[in-house]
């Protein structure tokens, strides 16, 4: 029997369109199986942010650190740690350096004070800074004085990232030598001093007068006094008598403010040798 040119064309096409959707089905189990082998098994750090963390990728880099540093899964920090101990881009260095302070399990490692000791003396200050930031997240002797050495460091960011972590940490070995910065004018140290401040300390800060800064002083005092837990009165009127005795308006400012952040009632000494100060100075 023959067979119509119509029919051997329908055939074709049908035979066309079985072959071609037997093999788009076959691409796309197969772009699936690959698609499983390359998915991470749950709870375990995907391989490739390794790769992009350690790649030539800076970008990458940085997203891969960013995405390990929110990572809750327990791996996340040693691929952190090993990129930092191959050596990192500055810009890469300061993500994982950031990564790594945000890791919960991060402070009771004492096992990474080599490594990021290694970033306070990078030859980099933002990556210097970072890392004593981090540094101070450590629970660990020689990290504590670490980050005391830090108030050394010839860039201020440095010193001011030393100075944070020191009046967080409440430690008064830094007083000394943050004495000796306010003297030279380095802003970073007045705002830790002022939060360290006892009213002994504040004494020692206002005996400074006309050996530092005026402005850096007045800041530092007026700092103080906004401190609500700084007591006793006695301390606070003597602040107020030490910024009056500085010249030019940055005491005037720090008063000011002094005046404006506490209410007229109950009445308070500090206050009112703050008005006659503040009234003495318009006048004058």
């Amino acid at each position: 029997m023959r067979t119509s040119g119509t029919s051997k064309l329908g055939l074709l096409i049908a035979t066309l369109l079985a072959t071609n959707t037997i093999s788009q089905w076959s691409v796309e189990q197969d772009a699936s199986a690959q698609s499983r082998r390359r998915r991470p098994a749950k709870g375990v750090i995907a391989p490739q942010l390794s790769l992009d963390l350690r790649g030539p990728n800076t970008a990458l880099a940085e997203t891969a650190a960013d995405t390990l540093g929110k990572s809750v899964l327990p791996g996340a920090m040693d691929v952190l740690l090993d990129g930092l101990a191959m050596g990192l881009h500055p810009r890469v260095a300061v993500k994982a350096l950031a990564a790594l302070a945000a890791n919960s399990g991060f402070s009771a490692n004492t096992k990474s004070y080599e490594i990021v000791l290694f970033y306070t003396h990078h030859r980099n200050a933002k990556v210097r800074s970072v890392a004593v930031s981090t540094m101070g997240m450590l629970k660990d002797k020689r990290a504590q004085a670490t980050v005391l050495a830090a108030l050394g460091d010839q860039h201020k960011s440095v010193r001011a990232a030393s100075a944070t972590i020191l009046a967080k940490q409440k430690n008064r070995m830094a007083i000394a030598p943050m004495l000796k910065l306010l003297k030279k004018g380095d802003d970073a140290s007045g705002a830790a001093l002022a939060s360290l401040a006892d009213a002994d300390l504040a004494r020692n800060i206002a005996e400074l007068i006309g050996n530092a800064p005026d402005g850096l002083l007045a800041r530092t005092l007026g700092a103080i006094l906004m401190r609500p837990d700084f007591k006793p009165e006695d301390a606070r009127v003597e602040v107020v008598k030490a910024i009056g005795k500085i010249p030019g308006n940055d005491s005037l400012e720090q008063l000011t403010n002094y005046l404006g952040a506490i209410p007229e009632k109950p009445p308070r000494q500090s206050r009112s040798e703050a008005e006659a100060i503040v009234e003495a100075k318009l006048g004058g």
